[in-house]
Order: structure tokens, then sequence, then C-alpha cells
């Protein structure tokens, strides 16, 4: 079976492209990049975080180019709140994240309001074992354990942990600072509770990506308008 590489949301709010890793890439990529990102790009150590550093900068910087009309040498980024990246010059009014996990880079934008998205792996997380009250509700709580069956635990822990950083992530915020006070409904699975500085719940619509193997994708969208 071929790896699903695009997502499109049945409405046209959003699109959502993925990308695996790639053990090698090539050289010509780093031309995509600022001499800031240069800067920071030399100075990480990590083999496999250098390698993903500039993997995620390429596919983002192309995707831009192909989306706006502007040459990736001339796509630069200004950061708000806890990091969320935007253009410098946006005329189109796209906004845009990304995410990636130990196999793959997830590129979402929209030209609706904002957005965030988030790529999880279903596996044994920490707070699934301990803690768990500290980032979910007690309802959350109880639809995690309603099951004694420990992958349906962990997918749904994931699935409600992905909805939340994609929410987070979309407002500039942090997951650890607004996680209590964001609860996800598990019947409808759409946000019911979020804090005062989102705004209005009903304009905040979440939809999730199944199909890569133990993998959920969350896109979180704030739009302009009801």
């Amino acid at each position: 079976m071929s790896l699903k590489t695009f997502f499109q949301d049945p409405e046209n709010r959003f699109s959502v492209e993925l990308f695996p890793w790639a053990d090698e890439f090539f050289e010509e990529a780093q031309s995509f990049l600022s001499p800031e990102e240069i800067l920071i790009f030399a100075n990480i150590s990590n083999i496999q975080r250098k390698k993903q550093y500039l993997q995620s900068r390429f596919r983002l910087k192309k995707k831009l180019s192909e989306i706006t009309g502007t040459a990736p040498q001339q796509i630069n980024f200004q950061f708000a709140g806890q990091g969320k990246p935007f253009l410098t010059e946006n005329p189109s009014k796209i906004d845009f994240n990304m995410s990636h996990s130990a196999h793959y880079f997830v590129l979402a934008w929209t030209f609706l309001g904002q957005i965030g998205i988030d790529i999880e792996a279903v596996r044994e997380h920490r707070f699934l074992t301990e803690g768990m009250q500290k980032v979910f509700t007690e309802k959350e709580i109880q639809f995690v354990l309603r099951s004694e069956i420990k992958i349906l635990q962990q997918q749904r822990f994931t699935k409600i942990w992905s909805g939340k950083e994609a929410l987070v992530k979309a407002a500039a915020r942090g997951i650890f600072t607004d996680a209590l006070e964001i609860e996800i409904d598990c019947d409808s699975w759409q946000p019911r509770r979020l804090p005062l500085a989102y705004g209005d719940v009903l304009r905040w619509r979440l939809s999730f990506f199944e199909e890569i193997s133990d993998h959920i994708i969350s896109v979180a969208v704030k739009m302009d308008s009801l």
C-alpha cells in the first residue's frame, strides 16, 4: 500500500502534506536557508536533528514558494508567542504550521484563519501512566480509562493529547499552561472548552487523520468568521 502524503479538508478549510524523513538530503537545500538559519544549522551537533532541520526548512519554504509565488530564498520568518512561525511579508494572508515525529514531517496551511498541526505516534506516553490529571480534565481521563485494553487507552490518550497540541500551536501558546483549560468532547471530537485568550470556541474546528500506521495527525483551525 502506498503512503498517503496529502490530506484535504472536506470543507476546503485547509490542506496538509506529509513527508517521510530522508536518510540522505541534497546539499543544495542549504541554499534555501537564510543567514540566521545557516547559523542555527551549523550549531546543531546531532546529525539526525541537523538533517531534520534542513529537510523541514527546505520542505516548508518550497511549499510556501509554490503557494505564494515568492522565491524560496526570499521567504523569511518571524515568530509569535511560543515560537509559531509566520511570514515577514504575507500579502496572501496564509497561515501555516508544522510538526514532526521520529518518522514524518507534516505541514498544514490555510487562508481562512489560524492553523496548528500535530503528529503523534501512538505509544506509551509518560502522562498515561503517571500524572494524567496534570494535562487532562476529569471527563477526558474517564474516556481514556473506560477501556481496559492498553492499546485502546494509548490511542484515546494520543488523540486527545494531539488535539490539544494542535489547538495551542494554532493559538501560539503553550501546552503545559493551557492543557487543563482545554477540554475536547470525545463524542464530537471538537473543543468543548478553551481558555479565554482563544476567543469564541465556536470558531474553532478540529480534524483528525488516522490513515498513517500507528500515528495520529491533528489539525486545529480558528476561522476568521463563522
